[in-house]
C-alpha cells in the first residue's frame, strides 16, 4: 500500500515485524500529522496499533 501511494522512504523494517503493535521512527512533526489528518495515534517512542489502519486514505 505505500509503495501505491508513492512513498520514497525504506519501510521494508514493517514487514520483519510481528503482531499488531508497530514501533516505527516517526518524529514528533510526523506522530502529529498522522494524528490530526488520520487519526493515528503514536506514542513518543512511535508505537502504534496498526489493527485499525485501512486503506481509507
Amino acid at each position: 500500500m505505500l509503495k501505491e501511494k508513492g512513498t520514497r522512504q525504506d519501510f521494508d523494517f514493517i514487514v520483519k515485524q510481528n503482531g499488531i503493535v508497530f514501533l516505527l521512527r516517526l518524529d514528533t512533526w510526523t506522530r502529529g500529522r498522522l494524528k490530526s489528518e488520520f487519526a493515528i495515534y503514536a506514542v513518543r517512542s512511535g508505537r502504534i496499533n496498526v489493527a485499525g489502519i485501512n486503506r481509507q486514505y
